[in-house]
This record gives C-alpha cells, sequence and structure tokens, in this order.
C-alpha cells in the first residue's frame, strides 16, 4: 500500500519519497495520512478527523442502475492486463506556472468574441487544462479528423454523502472527446466549455452512485477507465493544488518544495496541477507523457510554463 524512504543529502536536507497504491489511496486519503504523520512527528496530540474504512459506505443500489457510465469505464479480464505491446516509454517533467500568466490564461479562458463571459467564469483549473489540451494535440501533429480526448478526475465523497475523512479512492475519471480541429483552430474560451462539461456532466451523485452500480454489475473484472486504457490521443489533468504540501512537517521544517511522479503505464499523457512553494496562485506542473510530445510542448511558441530545473525556489 505504501513505501516510505528519507535521503538525507550533503547539503544538510532531507527528501522524503512516497509511493502510494492510487487503487486504495487517493489524493485526499494521502493527505489524511500526511496530516497524521506530522503530527504524530512533532509529539502534537491529533487535530485531523480519525480516517473513515467503512467500506459498507459504497453499497450498491438493487436494482442495478448503471447509466451511461459504460461510455467512460470497461471492463476487463486480469489476463488482459499482461500487455505483449506495451506503450511506448513516457517520462515526467516539472515546471511551474507563475501567478501572472495563471491570471491572463484565465482572462483569455472567460472571453467570448473579445467580450467577458456571460454566467459562472472559468476556473484557473478549466483554464489550464484546456490551455494544455490545446498543446498536447499540437505537440501530436494530429490531423483536423482526428479524436483526442480530456479526462479530469473527480473526487466522489460528497456525491456519495460519504464523510471528508474517507479513507480510499473515490475518484473518477470522465472525459470528453473532440475533434482535433476544433481543439487546434477554436480560442481557448471554446476549448474551456468542453472542459467544464467534463465537470458538470459528471459532479453529481447520479453519475457517481451509477458508478458505484457499474463496478458492482462488472465485478471480479479488472475495471479501468477508457481515457486511460484505450488507444488514441488523450490527456488527463488532475488537480491538488488545495492540498496542503506547504503546511506539513514532519519534524524536520516545513518542505521547501514538493511534486508527485505518476508513471501509471497507460497511453495517455498525466498532467498534475499542484500548489507552488511561492503561495498565492502560482502553481507546480508535473507532466509525464511521451518524450516526443513534451519535447514538442516545449518547443511550442505558445508554451508558457518553466522547467523547475532552471528556476531557484531557495
Amino acid at each position: 500500500m505504501i513505501c516510505l524512504q528519507v535521503t538525507r543529502m550533503k547539503c544538510g536536507g532531507i527528501v522524503v519519497g512516497c509511493c502510494f497504491d492510487h487503487r486504495i489511496v487517493d489524493g485526499i486519503s494521502s493527505t489524511i495520512f500526511f496530516q497524521a504523520w506530522t503530527e504524530a512527528a512533532q509529539g502534537l496530540s491529533s487535530s485531523f478527523i480519525t480516517p473513515c474504512f467503512e467500506r459498507s459506505l459504497l453499497n450498491p443500489r438493487y436494482p442495478l442502475n448503471t447509466g451511461a457510465i459504460d461510455k467512460h469505464y470497461m471492463a476487463l479480464p486480469f489476463s488482459a492486463l499482461d500487455r505483449t505491446d506495451p506503450p511506448a516509454p513516457q517520462i515526467g517533467r516539472i515546471y511551474h506556472l507563475d501567478a501572472l500568466t495563471l491570471l491572463q490564461l484565465q482572462a483569455l479562458a472567460n472571453q467570448s468574441q473579445g467580450k467577458p463571459r456571460v454566467g459562472k467564469p472559468i476556473t484557473k483549473m478549466e483554464a489550464v487544462s484546456s490551455y494544455i489540451w490545446k498543446l498536447f494535440a499540437r505537440a501530436q501533429a494530429l490531423t483536423s479528423s482526428e479524436p483526442t480526448r480530456i479526462g479530469i478526475p473527480i473526487d466522489g465523497r460528497a456525491y456519495l454523502n460519504l464523510p471528508p475523512s474517507y479513507f480510499g479512492n473515490v475518484i473518477a475519471i470522465p472525459f470528453k472527446e473532440s475533434y482535433a480541429e476544433h481543439i487546434l483552430v477554436q480560442p481557448l474560451s471554446k476549448i474551456a466549455k468542453i472542459v467544464r462539461n467534463v465537470i458538470t456532466g459528471s459532479a453529481n451523485s447520479e453519475y457517481f452512485m451509477s458508478f458505484v452500480d457499474w463496478v458492482e454489475e462488472k465485478r471480479p473484472a479488472a475495471m479501468l477507465a477508457r481515457v486511460y486504457g484505450e488507444e488514441g490521443s488523450a490527456v488527463v489533468v488532475s488537480s491538488g493544488v488545495r492540498t496542503p504540501l506547504y503546511q506539513f512537517d514532519f519534524g524536520c521544517g516545513k518542505p521547501t518544495f514538493s511534486s508527485v511522479y505518476f508513471p501509471w503505464g497507460g497511453t495517455a499523457g498525466y498532467v498534475m496541477l499542484q500548489a507552488s512553494p511561492l503561495g498565492d496562485v502560482n502553481m507546480v506542473v508535473y507532466m509525464h507523457m511521451v518524450k516526443k510530445d513534451l519535447d514538442a510542448i516545449e518547443t511550442d511558441p505558445e508554451f508558457l510554463f518553466v522547467r523547475v530545473s532552471r528556476m531557484n525556489f531557495w
């Protein structure tokens, strides 16, 4: 479930590495663990809510009603997971997105024909996800008729009436597909509407209850998100910006920098948005995909991120 490694550097600094099995631990669960760890390391009484391990809270409905969940997930025999043709190897790189650039991206995503958007504003996460999707599709040199997909992980605790302290993996990964011409040519505001539809179409109780029913119906098969397991152009953008990474203190001071490494083995690219040590609305952006796609993104004239290796947070 978890593997920990502490490395002491020659400079006196310490690197704490934690490896979780994402099938049973999501980002919120890892936050619960880190909070408990930091308080124990400092000899503090626990201020955090006791983790909830009550799996009966995820009981399916009867009769089962799986809705349209098959559009987003597939059930396979476990033997199918042993691929004879492994996907092209992927690599991870870490970037930084400064607050001013992020706000400019959000402003672009909230414009419609040069005028402010009417209705609920596009969020920073939606704007950055739209921007990354456009860069990703361009990096893959897709023709206008080729499809490309974006997946957005969504936490289901609130929609399943689970306590915030529920420990496990309650993440769904819905996605939307569009022809590349719509992503390559349309302004950021149009792409952001598609990204928003991914979220609004799935961030509700019926979707997550249908997901629970679907899992019950397909057991004991292996289950995969289609955006992860199917061939074709796809990128998943996840957000962990609300995780209080820089408040954790394992007894030796708060972190100077934090990021993730997520080699998930699928064909889709994976991007994780995290809080920055610079605070405010700055972001750390972890990207894991095929090297040629990362290289193409970095050389794109509209690329706005800065490699962390070229920055000095200290």
